[in-house]
């Protein structure tokens, strides 16, 4: 009894003694196997290509923290567009959320780059070098010849290598493929910074794929943890049919005993080729990441002893219990619904966005100013900020009042592209007097006698 519920106690990856336990995955082969080599294939090329593509000089992707510069699709986006990149990026926790009720963890098996690196590019790797899983149980285990030095340096400096390459490679989703060309090219005195972080990318990345793993799923990953709330008896996940397949027993105890059995032969190939080292007999789990490595090895096992397919497959609980799939439920209406909702906010927000964003405040502790000929002025600070790529000439206008002068320094009215304009600025207008000591104004800043951003503000007057 202690074994069947073994799983519940501690994870595939710690042993009874808390000592981390160490996976063999085998590799898997089958139709499913295929496609996601298919499918990484096309996301590693995705990865390596997005980077070099732009659009109308614009990179097509590239978020540039340390230059508080985005390019999402094209479209740059600022700090000052914070409300546009805070609706972005609840609008992916809610897709997520979304397709996790919907396809559970589809995300982590087909296209999270842990999973797809880890299986697709170093596990395959360490494969050609080392062997299976017997030859690398051997291998470790065998005492230091120059065989094993010459595998293991083999195995690391390439796993390092490509750590580096894929750690160039997130630079350059960072700061673009053009700065980062530099910062290769120029000498390392020049760019300590750009190769302190490349290096320290190369060397997380080296760490994870080659002793962390699939420990990143399971002890880091806060998505894992998630699970058991996203999921429900509805969503569709990579389960082991209980029906068919208890009570399940080997082809030996079934030819002894010549007792009915399920379609379960109790091989345990669906627990060899598991990268996360648990039994998928045992239900959902914590572990799982729905890669399917478990539905090819069952399949052709099923093929090979004359069995229907399909004991481990893509299914929910509720089809299991012969309830069907439903698909569309309470949880996916509110899901879409809030999906639905931010996307056109983000929408109407950034087709509204100016390419340029004006303040105008009154210059603090300033109060109005009686001037002759009957006029009154106030003091504010105005400033611009160009959203555009390009430089603006620009102009001030108060669009709430006629016969309005407005006094600033300089005569030419230029901001260059992504900065900042700050400048002082007097408004005259004509003395009147008001209640509340104060009018509303507008202001405008146009290009070419277009309107682009208004902003509304007090003027001072004196009260009746």
């Amino acid at each position: 009894m202690e074994n069947k519920i073994d799983h519940r106690n501690r994870i595939s990856t710690i042993d009874k003694e808390g000592g981390r336990k160490w996976i063999y995955a085998k590799a898997p082969k089958g139709f499913f196997t295929n496609l996601r080599n298919i499918v990484a294939f096309l996301l590693i090329l995705i990865l390596v290509g997005v980077p070099f593509l732009k659009i109308n000089g614009n990179p097509l992707f590239m978020f540039n923290f340390p230059d508080r510069i985005f390019f999402i699709f094209g479209i740059v986006f600022w700090p000052q567009d914070l409300i546009l990149l805070l609706l972005l990026f609840l609008s992916g926790f809610i897709s997520i959320f979304l397709f996790t009720s919907l396809v559970g963890r589809i995300w982590c098996g087909w296209a999270c780059p842990q999973t797809i690196f880890m299986e697709n590019v170093f596990r395959k790797i360490e494969y050609f070098i080392e062997g299976g899983p017997s030859q690398q149980k051997k291998l470790n285990k065998s005492s230091w010849s120059f065989q094993k030095i010459i595998r293991k340096s083999f195995k690391h400096i390439t796993f390092f290598s490509i750590a580096f390459c894929v750690g160039n490679l997130l630079l350059a989703w960072i700061i673009g493929v053009d700065k980062l060309y530099i910062i290769i090219t120029d000498p390392p005195s020049k760019h300590t910074t750009g190769l302190t972080i490349m290096l320290s990318f190369a060397g997380f990345f080296y760490f994870i794929f080659s002793w962390f793993r699939e420990q990143a799923c399971v002890l880091v990953c806060p998505y894992a943890r998630l699970q058991s709330v996203l999921l429900d008896d509805d969503s569709i996940v990579v389960s082991y049919d209980f029906n068919r397949g208890e009570d399940r027993k080997s082809l030996a105890t079934r030819k002894k005993e010549q007792s009915p059995a399920g379609s379960c032969i109790d091989c345990n190939q669906c627990v060899v080729v598991c990268p996360m080292g648990i039994d998928i007999r045992n239900g959902i789990q914590l572990e799982c990441v729905n890669c399917t490595a478990c539905i090819d090895a069952c399949e052709n096992v099923m093929q090979n002893v004359s069995k229907e397919k399909s004991l481990i497959g893509y299914t929910s609980l509720n089809k299991l219990k012969g309830k069907g799939y439903n698909f569309l439920r309470n949880r996916t209406y509110v899901y879409s619904t809030i999906l639905i909702i931010l996307l056109g906010t983000f929408s109407y927000f950034l087709y509204k966005r100016p390419i340029l964003e004006l303040m105008a405040n009154r210059q603090r502790g300033a109060v109005y100013q009686i001037l002759p000929q009957n006029k009154i002025s106030n003091h504010y600070i105005i400033q611009l900020f160009n959203k555009s790529l390009h430089n603006q000439n620009f102009d001030i206008k108060v669009l709430s009042h006629k016969d309005v002068q407005i006094i600033m320094p300089g005569s030419k009215k230029e901001i260059s592209s992504a900065d900042a304009f700050k400048s002082h600025a007097i408004v005259i207008f004509p003395k009147q007097a008001n209640p509340s000591g104060k009018l509303s104004i507008e202001f405008a800043v146009t290009i070419n006698n277009k309107v682009i951003d208004t902003f509304k503000t007090n003027f001072l007057v004196p009260m009746k």
